[in-house]
């Protein structure tokens, strides 16, 4: 029994001085007994103290650097201080010997203005040698023309560069200050056309907007803030002017959409663009009408108020309108409408949104059916007599006195769109509801 207790208990730690179990050490190869001289327990404490140890002294040297930055950042802002109440007197000086030096000086005539003014009218400088010289022209001048080169040259807002601006304020570019291989826009090659007074005209290939009629001393012309390079790029970017197809989606000028299906016009409703026209005809119809559906939702959205302002407290209708946004619309208004509006009510909440176009026009030929003071025409101030609004609500109102407007069938409304719509695609809409109803029927 003795011989096994001294066989498991056969090591003594050199640092607590305990006997214990071989199990009690770490194992170390280099050892002649593969243990460590000390135990586990032994050991971790020693890792312990070494870790703490290791803090304290850390945390004694970020305090230490702390204090020197500290130090270091207050001997700088001290002497930052001094320097500047030194530069500040030695400007200080320089000012009043430079004013003693104005009002021992005669007066003089500006060079511009042609007025006899006193020295101290004019912009003065130090010379190299210790003096000072003064302008020949006033301060009143030299600011007026400081003013009239600012004005003649403008930074663009998108690549920060100086361009000339021309009668109308825009941003333009000499088209002999370009590559006249390229246009400068796109990149692509100019076609050059010969006039009849022997004046050489340039045209974009790939767009004719570019370069339309633009001669050897012509132009390219941006914007009042962007350069036309930026000008095209941010185009580029705008989804309202070039929203992305819905086939392939590239981004695409609105002109270069799909303009026509079944002999109805599409104007706000994007289907595909002109490359994809193609694809677009091999689909079968089912697939067509829903891709037509699907960009017709996008374009006038999924549902839609037609809504009525009252200017007092009475319920009578003084404007009516559509919108998808009723809340954000009314802060529209609130913010800037010329007439104070005391509340607002909701005539119909349209699904689909595209339908609105039509419902809204109803709603205001029944309006002027039955006497509502709207004034959604007075803004119409065309003609000589600058009374186009109200000659055109006169006869809608006679159009339709023998007829209900806002039941009225869509053969009878249809030729009185065209006074309150600027787009075609009301045809269209109307059809693709009848596909929509029928479909539904089946």
């Amino acid at each position: 029994m003795e011989d096994d207790r001294q066989g498991k208990e056969d090591k003594k730690c050199e640092q607590c001085e305990q006997w214990k179990m071989l199990d009690a050490f770490h194992r170390r190869r280099n050892k002649t007994d593969g243990r460590m001289r000390i135990c586990a327990d032994c050991y971790a404490a020693n890792l312990q103290q070494t870790y703490q140890r290791q803090r304290e002294l850390a945390r004694q040297w970020e305090e230490k650097r702390r204090r020197e930055e500290e130090e270091r950042r207050q001997q700088q802002e001290e002497e930052q201080r001094r320097r500047a109440a030194v530069r500040r007197q030695i400007e200080e000086e320089r000012i009043r010997q430079r004013d003693v030096w104005l009002r021992l000086q005669p007066d003089r005539q500006c060079s511009t203005c042609r007025q006899k003014l006193a020295a101290t009218a004019f912009p003065c400088e130090r010379s190299r040698r210790g003096g000072y010289i003064l302008h020949d022209q006033c301060t009143t001048c030299v600011e007026a023309e400081k003013q009239r080169q600012k004005e003649e040259k403008k930074r663009c807002r998108g690549c920060q560069g100086m361009f000339a601006v021309n009668d109308y304020g825009s941003l333009c570019v000499p088209l002999l200050e370009t590559d006249i291989s390229q246009c400068y826009l796109c990149g692509t090659l100019l076609q050059t056309e010969q006039q009849l007074d022997g004046s050489t005209e340039y045209r974009c290939a790939s767009d004719w907007f570019h370069t339309a009629g633009v001669g050897q001393s012509g132009y390219y012309n941006g914007t009042g803030t962007l350069c036309p390079r930026c000008r095209h790029s941010y185009r580029k970017r705008n989804r309202q002017a070039n929203p992305l197809c819905p086939m392939c989606g590239t981004p695409t000028s609105v002109w270069d959409f799909l303009r026509e299906y079944q002999g109805y016009r599409l104007d706000r409703i994007k289907v595909c663009c002109e490359t994809c026209i193609p694809r677009f005809n091999t689909l079968p119809e089912a697939e067509q009408i829903r891709r037509l559906r699907n960009a017709m939702r996008n374009a006038y959205g999924e549902s839609a108020v037609i809504y009525a302002l009252h200017y007092d407290a009475s319920d009578t209708v003084c404007h009516i309108g559509r919108t998808k946004h009723l809340t954000r619309r009314m802060a529209e208004y609130r913010r800037n409408w010329d007439k104070p509006i005391h509340h607002y009510s909701v005539l119909e909440d349209i699904i689909p949104g595209a339908l609105s176009m039509e419902r809204e026009s109803r709603w205001m030929l029944h309006a002027f059916k039955y006497g509502w003071p709207i004034d959604n025409f007075e803004l119409l101030q065309g003609g000589d007599d600058r009374l186009s609004g109200w000659h055109t609500q006169e006869k809608l109102t006679l159009a339709v006195a023998d007829f209900e407007p806002l039941t009225a069938p869509f053969e009878v409304i249809e030729p009185l769109l065209r006074y309150f719509s600027n787009t075609s695609d009301t045809r269209i809409v109307h059809w693709l509801m009848h596909c929509f109803v029928g479909e539904k029927g089946k």
